[in-house]
Parts: C-alpha cells; structure tokens; sequence
C-alpha cells in the first residue's frame, strides 16, 4: 500500500518466535517477584520496638518504650547514635531506664552521664513564652557497622492530655522492622481502635480491664538487579487508638467500643 502504514500478519516461523519471547518475559517476571519475596524474607530486622501503655481511669498513663537498633549500614550510624525525644515538661515526664550498645564481639558500653542531657526544643527556641516544650537527648558510644544499639525510656502524664488519649504507633516502610504495642486500660473507658498495613490487633477484656495488643513486622522496600526492579513488599503500618468520640484517621480501618 502505498503511501500508508502495511502490517503482514507472521508467518509459522515468526509467531513461534512471538510466543517464545511472550513466555521468556512471563518467566522472567514471575523469577523477580519470587527474589523479591525471597530478599524480604530472608533480611534481618533493623529496628523492633515495644510500647506498653498503662491507663489509669483519668486516662492518665505510663508509657515504657524498649527500642533495639540493629546497625547494618554506614547509613544507619548516626541515626543510632543518637535518641531524641521532645516534650512539654508542664504536662509529661520523661525518664531515660537504661540503654547501651553491643559490639560484634558481645562487648557492651553505656552511656556517659554527660552523654544525658535536655534543652529547650527547637519549637521552644523560635518561640520563647509561647513554647515550653524540652527535648532530652541520649548520645550513645562507639556505634558501627554491626552494633545491637538498645534503648528503655518512659513517659507519664500525670493528668489526661488536653487532647485525649491518642496514641499512635507507625512504621517506615523503608525499613525492615517490627512492632509489638500493648495497651492496659479500664473496660469502662472508651477507646477507639483503628489499623491499617498489617497490624495484627487483639482486644480482650478480664476483670474490668481492657487488653488491647497490636503487632506488625515490616520487610520494607528492597531494590534488587541494579535498580532495574523495585519490589515495595509492603506498605506502612500504622495503630492510633484514641480516647476522642467520633475521632477517625480516614485512612485508617476503625472499629469502636
């Protein structure tokens, strides 16, 4: 055809070459999602963390958090070397429980005590009279490449906070992580319950108080082929359970009681 676009349908000989290269691709696609399934699987945690809330029926409460850092890039060093945590004194304490790093070799070493110390927060700074919260810092020692980094602090609010009780736990999806959170609350009290990314919740009651459990683990996203394929293995996980009537995260799956 002259002056136009001509297809030829092909031959015996070039369909079979079609179908090959059809079945090639299927195959190699299908062997990347399975090194991707596999990469995930078979990477060791970076970071898992507990938080334990205990409620007392003012909705005041004790928070113990335990954070193990496990140190597998350079990338890593100086996130771990460091734990921040900002807060308004008028309203929580903070308490710094214990923390040391683990070499390889099983050698630990502990913080100085001037490692420990708290200043006005940044938000405090650039808003003096107006800001009062603090931030307390722990500097930890010597950590590499291959350090088991561990942290316990606790937080208390003496008094239900302004806002209610909303506690929220959430995890990077660009991490290899886990998260075990536990909550001890009068059944009399409501609390609103919402997940979403994976977290396991369980939510029972004995002798009036209310034991709410949520666990997530994370592979995180894992690059694989020299970037040709990127595999996103799961997405982020959040927990917020809130004291606030009414009050719902619209990306988050609720269920009240």
């Amino acid at each position: 055809m002259d002056g136009g676009l001509f297809w030829k349908f092909p031959d015996a000989r070039g369909k079979q070459i079609i179908e090959r290269a059809a079945q090639a691709l299927l195959c190699a696609t299908g062997l990347l999602l399975i090194l991707g399934d596999l990469a995930c699987a078979e990477q060791s945690p970076e970071r898992v963390e507990s938080l334990r809330y205990e409620v007392a029926r003012d909705y005041s409460y004790k928070l113990t958090m335990v954070i193990d850092s496990f140190v597998q890039k350079q990338a890593q060093v100086k996130d771990a070397s460091q734990l921040a945590m900002t807060y308004n004194p008028r309203n929580v304490s903070f308490r710094f429980v214990s923390g040391w790093v683990e070499d390889p070799d099983g050698s630990r070493h502990k913080p100085a005590a001037d490692a420990i110390f708290t200043r006005p927060s940044a938000a405090s700074r650039d808003a003096p009279g107006f800001v009062s919260s603090v931030t307390t810092t722990v500097v930890m020692p010597k950590v590499t490449i291959g350090s088991h980094v561990h942290y316990e602090i606790e937080e208390t609010a003496p008094r239900m906070p302004l806002m209610g009780f909303n506690p929220v736990a959430w995890l990077n999806p660009f991490q290899n992580a886990s998260e075990h959170v536990v909550i001890d609350i009068p059944a009399a009290l409501p609390l609103a319950v919402a997940s979403q990314g994976g977290f396991v919740v369980s939510d029972t009651t004995t002798n009036g108080m209310r034991h709410i459990v949520a666990d997530v683990r994370l592979q995180g996203v894992v690059l694989h082929l020299n970037g040709f394929f990127l595999n996103f293995c799961d997405s982020a996980a959040s927990f917020s359970p809130s004291s606030v009537p009414g009050r719902r995260d619209r990306t988050l799956l609720a269920s009240a009681s």
